[in-house]
């Protein structure tokens, strides 16, 4: 009898520590081969050479001259820090048709880098599935591309004179997150089914140039200042054929009467387009994190400048964000909350600065859309916390139940081996 509840009690032990322990699943990549530089070779070149397909060249920061880089296999150059991990092209006059680096390979990676004039290219060639990121270019011609299914996300492109800052060739190309200064033009594809979104793009001739069918133009900010169109459509009739919704025009003369952030108006490109959500002041999309396998984002327009978001359900059921913007203005957010992510059970709590703010509450059946105005300040910054009641968990839901099974699994094997222990005993 005593044995029998030390056993039971031994079994309950190992269920609840099951239970209340719940172990972060990690996926592990097998991780390629690095090469460093200029540790392992003395140049850039030197390290791409002796890569392997799939291979990593790290770049330590510094100032690398004269930069004319051919990349013709599979593999990722990665820099230390953009900011001071330097491609300077060549001093005087560059070869003719040169470019800091030439392309001609699938799957490449380019991202941490700095390129800087004088070169005549900064990133051209031809790819598939190609991703550059996270760079800063300020190059007469900076990314020059033909392929398609390739990827080009949050670089910050300047001083790129009478050229483009960005020019893709091919279908299903991705233009995401990039912000963009002077030039004459912002944008252009030429090409069907790509997505250009989430761009801020400035004082540009014409901001977006599109060419082909069946594209999505949607949450970006074109702020046309001086700029002669934000959109041109150069083939005939294509406009009509692409989707173009949800982005901040900076001429935009329309009213908000409803207080959902976009205009109660369409924004007419020209006589066949038009934008029929304009919104109302530019939009900053916050990634929420990866939770349950699913990618969550928060969008927020707003006229103060929006920075510092924060999710983590560890801290609470709540966002916060800082806004600052023109001193003594009114200031406005409209805030849109997927409901998988955050939600309240009851009324929304938005406080600025530490003062309860009663927001305006719309909602739909996937999100929440709070819009709530406050006093900015340009020598101050406020804190934005936005509470619910209810976030998301921190462990998928779906963890538990292969647990549990496992958990009475143990418990029926290790009762079985007792009763057979106690039969042969006896």
């Amino acid at each position: 009898m005593l044995g029998d509840k030390r056993a039971n009690l031994i079994l309950l032990l190992i269920l609840v520590s099951l239970l209340v322990y719940i172990p972060k699943i990690n996926v592990t990549k097998a991780e390629s081969k690095s090469i460093v530089v200029p540790d392992d070779f003395q140049t850039i070149q030197e390290a791409i050479n002796n890569a392997n397909e799939g291979d990593t060249v790290f770049v330590k920061s510094g100032t690398y001259d004269n930069q004319t880089l051919a990349i013709n296999k599979k593999l990722s150059l990665v820099g230390e820090d953009p900011t001071t991990t330097i491609l300077a092209g060549w001093e005087g006059r560059p070869p003719i048709n040169s470019a800091t680096i030439h392309l001609n390979a699938n799957d490449v990676t380019i991202s941490g880098f700095t390129f800087k004039v004088p070169g005549h290219w900064g990133i051209w060639g031809s790819g598939n599935r190609t991703k550059i990121s996270g760079n800063i270019l300020t190059h007469p011609k900076p990314i020059n591309l033909f392929g398609s299914y390739n990827n080009i996300t949050g670089n910050n492109i300047t001083e790129f004179a009478f050229s483009e800052a960005i020019h893709l060739t091919g279908s299903f190309n991705t233009i995401l997150k990039n912000n963009i200064e002077g030039g004459h033009n912002g944008i252009i594809t030429e090409g069907s089914f790509n997505t250009i979104s989430e761009n801020d793009i400035k004082s540009t001739f014409y901001q977006i140039n599109v060419d082909g069918n069946s594209n999505i133009i949607f949450k970006n900010n074109m702020r046309k200042e001086g700029a002669y169109a934000a959109i041109w459509f150069l083939a005939l009739n294509s406009g009509s054929q692409n989707i173009v919704n949800w982005n901040y025009w900076g001429d935009y003369d329309g009213i908000d009467n409803d207080s959902d952030g976009i205009g109660d108006t369409p924004y007419i490109i020209n006589a066949e387009n038009q934008d029929p959500y304009p919104l109302i002041a530019p939009i900053t999309v916050f990634d929420a994190g990866l939770w349950e396998w699913t990618q969550y984002y928060v969008d927020v327009i707003s006229n103060s400048s929006v920075s510092d978001f924060s999710f983590n359900p560890e801290e609470g059921d709540l966002i916060r964000f800082i806004v600052n913007g023109e001193n003594g203005t009114a200031g406005f957010c409209r805030v849109e909350i997927p409901k998988d992510l955050l939600y309240t059970e009851g009324n929304w709590i938005v406080l600025v600065d530490g003062n309860v703010i009663t927001p305006t509450v719309n909602e739909d059946q996937n999100s929440s859309y709070l819009y709530f105005t406050y006093q900015q300040s340009s020598t101050l910054t406020k804190t934005v916390e936005i509470i619910g009641t209810v976030a998301i968990p921190e462990f998928p839901s779906w963890t538990i139940l292969p647990l549990f099974a496992t958990a009475t699994l143990i418990v029926i094997l290790v009762r079985k081996r007792l009763m057979r222990t106690r039969t042969s005993i006896s």
